[in-house]
């Protein structure tokens, strides 16, 4: 036998004892703590993708509301988010100095509309707007566009159910400090100091009734479609929601991305 060969014959069982080492050291690899460790890690890139997936096509574009609004928001199902979470969103995206009372408003009004900072809100084909005591009928125009998205999604949620098409009804909008004050000597939700409601970002939804053909109805049916609504929309983090039971509304505020102008 030649040297070559003695060393084929050599080297022929040191391959298969490293095979056989190898095969052992994968089973043995195989733990429940490390099952465990790669459970969570799918789990946690299922949770990136999907919220990673939670985008609306603006312009043809998917811009994902989630990861990039101005100020902090995570996707959720329930309507919790508090006045202060409401807050630091309006105090980005809207008015820069809140509005004292009417005469401070009527100086200013003009000048706000002009520079685009807010638009007049209007009944139109997806909801109406409630007699205002104590708010006037301007949004920023983002706040705008998300009323008329909540009435878009809303129609088509009741197309869907196979149910006509209802109105949903409006029913606080941007307040001054003065109308504020008075609100908290009669409603219990009214907030003490600083409220979104003062910077044109934010807007109340009134949930009991619904208006078809001039006419107003409660209809649960109606109801559920319209909350159905808005936690798709939370979801995408389109909006900051909170659920008023003594004012029977939806006290919303919109979430705007960084790179909007």
């Amino acid at each position: 036998m030649t040297t070559q060969q003695q060393k084929n014959t050599i080297a022929k069982p040191r391959k298969k004892t490293t095979k056989k080492k190898i095969q052992e050291e994968v089973y043995n690899s195989i733990t429940p703590r490390n099952i465990l460790f790669a459970s969570i890690a799918g789990l946690l890139l299922a949770i990136i993708i999907i919220i990673c997936n939670r985008c609306d096509n603006n312009d043809n574009k998917q811009v994902c509301y989630c990861e990039n609004a101005t100020a902090p928001i995570h996707p959720k199902s329930k309507f919790r988010d508090i006045n202060s979470e409401q807050l630091a969103h309006a105090q980005t995206n809207g008015l820069k100095t809140i509005i004292k009372d009417k005469k401070q408003f009527e100086s200013q009004l003009d000048s706000l509309i002009e520079e685009g900072i807010l638009v007049k809100i209007k009944p139109n084909k997806y909801y109406n707007i409630r007699r205002l005591t104590h708010s006037y009928p301007y949004l920023t125009p983002e706040a705008r566009d998300l009323l008329n998205l909540i009435g878009k999604r809303f129609q088509a949620n009741l197309q869907a159910e196979g149910l006509p098409k209802y109105k949903f009804q409006i029913s606080s909008l941007l307040r001054t400090i003065e109308f504020q004050r008075q609100l908290t000597r009669q409603n219990v939700n009214a907030t003490y100091g600083l409220s979104a409601h003062y910077y044109g970002t934010t807007f109340d939804i009134a949930y009991d009734k619904y208006d078809r053909r001039g006419k107003s109805y409660q209809d649960p049916k109606v109801e559920a479609i319209l909350e159905k609504t808005l936690r798709e929309l939370r979801e995408e983090c389109r909006m900051m929601i909170i659920r008023e039971s003594s004012n029977k509304c939806f006290h919303m505020t919109v979430v705007k991305l960084k790179n909007d102008k």
